[in-house]
Parts: C-alpha cells; sequence; structure tokens
C-alpha cells in the first residue's frame, strides 16, 4: 500500500472532485447507485466525514465517518457516546494489502480523539465475508434490523474503543 513515491499511503480527505471516483469505487464494491446520492456524497466530503487512499493518483480506498445515525440506531444514534464507520469500500482490483483495516483503524482514532469510545456501524446481514471481518476486528453484534429502504436486514455493530492514553 503505497503512494506513487513509494511512501505508504496516508488517509487524506476526500476533495469534491474525488466525488465520481469514490462513486465509481463504491458500484464496483457492490453498492446500489440510489444507496448513497452524489448529492449526499457531496455533502459528506463538504463537511470532512470522507477520508481516502490515493495510490499513483487513483482512489483505491475509502472510509466516512459520521456523528450521527438515527436511520439505524434510533434515538441511540443521536446520544453523542458513539461515531458512526459507514462506506467502507476499496478497489477490489487491487490486492487489499490491509487498506480497508488501514482505514478502519484510522476511523477508530478520529472517534477516540474525539473523546468517544464506541465505533458503530452495520452491513448487510447477507454479507458474511463482512461479518467475519468486523468480527475479527473486535466489533460485537448489537442487532439485526429491517428498514423500509434498505434491499436486506442489517446488522448493526458496536465496539467499545480505548484511547492511547487509558492504555499507558
Amino acid at each position: 500500500m503505497e503512494s506513487s513515491d513509494g511512501a505508504p499511503a496516508r488517509p487524506e480527505p476526500a476533495r469534491p472532485a474525488d466525488a465520481p471516483a469514490l462513486r465509481a469505487l463504491y458500484a464496483a464494491g457492490g453498492w446500489r447507485a440510489e444507496s448513497r446520492s452524489m448529492q449526499e456524497l457531496e455533502e459528506r466530503i463538504g463537511c470532512g466525514e470522507v477520508v481516502l487512499l490515493r495510490e499513483g493518483g487513483r482512489v483505491v480506498a475509502s472510509v466516512t465517518v459520521t456523528w450521527e445515525d438515527a436511520a439505524r440506531w434510533g434515538a441511540a444514534g443521536r446520544d453523542g457516546t458513539a461515531g458512526y464507520v459507514h462506506a467502507l469500500v476499496r478497489d477490489r482490483e487491487r490486492t487489499d494489502a490491509g487498506r480497508g483495516a488501514r482505514l478502519l483503524l484510522w476511523a477508530e482514532d478520529r472517534i477516540v480523539a474525539r473523546g468517544l469510545h464506541l465505533s458503530r456501524l452495520d452491513t448487510l446481514a447477507t454479507r458474511a465475508r463482512l461479518l467475519r471481518y468486523y468480527q475479527a476486528h473486535g466489533y460485537r453484534v448489537v442487532d439485526t434490523r429491517t428498514y423500509s429502504w434498505a434491499p436486506d436486514a442489517l446488522t448493526l455493530f458496536e465496539k467499545r474503543l480505548v484511547s492511547a492514553a487509558a492504555d499507558s
């Protein structure tokens, strides 16, 4: 996982000009186009919520971190106790080389830096590989719910985070 100069790719904030490349990355990752409108993506980019990895000038992975998610978590999604990880996606044409795990860790660090100690995320309940992936990264299943707007049930995950200062 290196940048064009051979150094490890570093997470960087997405820019408005990255929106088409991000949409293509989502589509290649199996996301339905209507699940994330271009307007919503541009708004999240504008708020600084979307971060990406770029290699050789190409967007190869991305994650979004938000501070509320009432659509999936109800009242708990507005209680100010968690950060919400969304749209963790990587270029499937390239060997992963830990890009997803790296961005997930970056998202968790960002949540802790904001003084929060819970990371929450969700995925389609039918994606067994992702369910195992998140569990392997310390997330526990909280619930599986159906929503009128989702094509399948979603499995909700949560992970308690510990700051580096608390570890010392």
